[in-house]
C-alpha cells in the first residue's frame, strides 16, 4: 500500500494523526507500507504508525538524502544498482542516475503498489502522484484488468483542495476518465480509507 502526501507536518495536526492511524490500521491487517521516504504527513506518519503497530514501511529515497527514522527499509533510487536489480552487466549498476531520472525511478517504485492512500494538505508533487496514478489506471492498467483503488483521505478540519473540489476541477478539465472514477473515493476517517483501498468497505 503505497501513502502519499505533503512533506510537512507534524504529530498533533489533523491529516498527520489521520494518516499514520490509517497506515497503523493497514499493518495491524498485515499489510506493507510504502511512502516517499520523508516527513510530513504523506511520509513520516505512514512509517510511524505501521511501525508503531508493528508493521514494516519502506521508503523510496533520492537525491542523497536519508529518509525518516521510522521506516524498516529504505531503498536508494539514485543508481541504477537499486533501479534496474534484474538487469546485469547492460551498465555499471552503479553508476548514478540523472535528477530525473531518479525521480521518476522513485515515482514508479510508489506506483507498483496495490492501491494508494493520499492524504490531503498534499502540494504539487502530491498531486503528480495522484494524476499519475489516475493516468495509468485510464491508459494500462485497466485495459489490463489491473483496478488499484485509491482512498483521498480529508479529515473534517483538514485544509486545502484535496477532496470532492478537486476531483470536480478535475472533471470540468476532463483530466478524471469516467472509468476512473469508481475507484477513487474520499474519505474522512482513517477506518473508512483503509477499508476502501481493502476492499471492505460499503457506502
Amino acid at each position: 500500500m503505497a501513502f502519499c502526501g505533503s512533506g510537512s507536518g507534524k504529530k498533533g495536526e489533523v491529516v498527520y494523526g489521520a494518516m499514520s492511524e490509517t497506515a497503523a490500521i493497514l499493518a495491524m491487517r498485515g499489510i506493507h507500507i510504502y511512502t516517499g521516504a520523508y516527513g510530513g504527513s504523506g511520509m513520516e506518519a505512514p512509517a510511524l504508525g505501521a511501525t508503531e503497530a508493528g508493521g514494516t514501511c519502506t521508503g523510496f529515497t533520492l537525491w542523497g538524502m536519508p529518509g525518516n527514522d521510522f521506516l524498516t527499509k529504505q531503498v536508494n533510487c539514485d543508481t541504477l544498482q537499486q533501479f534496474l536489480l534484474s538487469r546485469k552487466n547492460a551498465i555499471n549498476s552503479n553508476t548514478k542516475l540523472s535528477d530525473e531520472v531518479a525521480f521518476g525511478a522513485r515515482l514508479g517504485h510508489l506506483l507498483e503498489a496495490d492501491d494508494f492512500v493520499f492524504g490531503a494538505e498534499g502540494s504539487q508533487g502530491t498531486g503528480v502522484e495522484f494524476l499519475t496514478y489516475v493516468n495509468l489506471m485510464a491508459k494500462r492498467w485497466l485495459k489490463n484488468g489491473i483496478e488499484k483503488r485509491a482512498a483521498l483521505l480529508c479529515p473534517p478540519d483538514s485544509k486545502g483542495p484535496w477532496g470532492e473540489t478537486m476531483l470536480s476541477t478535475f472533471r470540468g478539465w476532463g483530466w478524471l476518465p469516467q472509468e476512473v472514477e469508481p475507484f477513487i473515493r474520499v474519505v474522512e476517517t482513517p477506518l473508512r480509507a483503509a477499508d476502501w483501498v481493502m476492499r471492505s468497505f460499503h457506502q
